[in-house]
């Protein structure tokens, strides 16, 4: 990563980089950060292949791997809550300019409302079926929806009105809970779903930026805001 994550950060951040000078928006490193961090993940997963038992010899079925707490992944969980919060309000760069209280407390703001948009969209999309048959709520789901509706807002988060902070975090949680579904269906392990949380939750940020931003196409619905938006 240390090789890696300076190129990207200097297309997307460094005033001369090729991706400042177009209309790509990344706020908070929703594809600075997490996409990088979960295509990275992926890599690893697929070069160390799966953990012993994680599929079925035969038939290729996977098998849960049950946690050892499912206590201490809550309190993780909690932990990058709180992080989070201060990762969205860090990207600022300074607290004392003028307009820094508006956009660093309404960036903490859509991280709380992109979590809740996330951890409440996985929850019902799986349990109703959508994926399959399940007879539980999924508290892991949950963790792993609310963790990929954060990652989903950092792009914008800055930007969003509260309302789209929810949709988008609903969103993320939808695009995470795609993702871990397709790895299993690949026979590839990833023991935290670090690339459907990072990865789906940043590609579906960056991607709706341009729609739900405060003077994106959801509020200006035209061909030519369209073309603004996206630069094409």
């Amino acid at each position: 990563m240390g090789f890696i994550y300076p190129v990207a950060s200097h297309w997307v951040w460094h005033p001369e980089g090729w991706l400042k000078r177009t209309a790509f928006k990344d706020y908070a490193g929703g594809g600075v950060v997490h996409m990088l961090g979960g295509t990275c993940a992926l890599v690893g997963a697929v070069l160390m292949g799966p953990r012993i038992g994680r599929f079925h010899g035969k038939t290729g079925e996977p098998h849960d791997i049950r946690g050892h707490s499912i206590p201490l992944a809550a309190l993780g969980g909690f932990i990058l809550l709180f992080g989070f919060l201060a990762f969205n309000a860090g990207f600022r760069g300074h607290i004392s300019h003028l307009g820094d209280s508006e956009v660093i407390s309404r960036a903490i703001v859509n991280a709380l409302l992109g979590a809740c948009g996330g951890g409440i969209g996985a929850l019902v999309i799986h349990r109703v079926g959508t994926f399959g048959p399940t007879r539980a709520w999924s508290f892991l789901m949950t963790l792993n929806g609310a963790l990929a509706g954060l990652v989903g807002v950092c792009a914008g988060s800055d930007v969003y009105p509260t309302w789209a902070a929810l949709v988008v975090g609903v969103g993320a949680g939808f695009t995470f809970l795609c993702l871990h579904f397709l790895l299993l269906r690949l026979k590839i392990d990833d023991p935290l779903d670090a690339f459907p949380v990072h990865f789906g939750g940043g590609f579906f940020g960056i991607v709706v930026v341009a729609i739900f931003m405060e003077n994106g196409i959801i509020f200006n619905p035209t061909k030519n805001a369209a073309m603004v938006s996206f630069k094409l």
